[in-house]
């Protein structure tokens, strides 16, 4: 349900309801991420064969790493959220966490 002013507020709520109402809320989020993963492997198959007495090795390795930046502003008004219907806080919402 929307808030509807009329009616519930007295006369200096109604001036500062007026004169904030329109008043923009921003929000900047940025975030930088990073994620590394490296992986090594060797090997000697002909040391296995020669019981030791001789041997080629063969090796591999790999080191990645990626890294993100995301950064997005997300703004409304006062109004908007007063208005939005998915943010009801009625008394018939519990709003404590589980945990």
């Amino acid at each position: 349900m929307a808030f509807k002013p009329e009616g519930h507020l007295n006369g200096i709520e109604q001036v500062i309801y007026d004169r904030y109402i329109k008043t923009g809320i921003a929000y900047d989020f940025s975030f930088d991420m990073t994620e590394e993963n490296g992986a090594s492997g060797a090997a000697d198959p002909v040391k296995l064969f020669t019981n030791g007495a001789a041997g080629v090795g063969l090796s591999a390795s790999s080191d990645l790493k990626r890294e993100n930046l995301r950064h997005f502003v997300v703004s409304e008004t006062a109004e908007d959220l007063l208005e939005n219907q998915q943010l009801d806080c009625g008394p018939q919402y519990d709003y404590k966490s589980s945990n």
